[in-house]
């Protein structure tokens, strides 16, 4: 038997890295992750977080604008 998979899109971009982004699998969610689970990493690790948090706002508001992945991201 034969089984279909639907799924709606909810962004105009539907890339691999968007997808990733979307389901947060990518580099900057799985980083904050590693961070804040290490034992002693997340008090040193604080900026790092905001870093990547921020990298992700833009990265949203690029797509939004543009509709496509931000260069470098591809």
């Amino acid at each position: 038997m034969r089984q279909c998979i639907e799924f709606v899109a909810f962004l105009n971009v539907i890339s691999a890295f968007d997808m990733a982004v979307f389901n947060q699998l990518d580099r900057y969610h799985l980083a904050i992750e590693a961070i804040e689970r290490v034992p002693g990493l997340k008090s040193k690790g604080e900026d790092e977080i905001l870093k990547f948090r921020g990298k992700l706002k833009d990265y949203k508001r690029y797509v939004c604008e543009f509709g496509e992945d931000m260069p470098g991201d591809q």
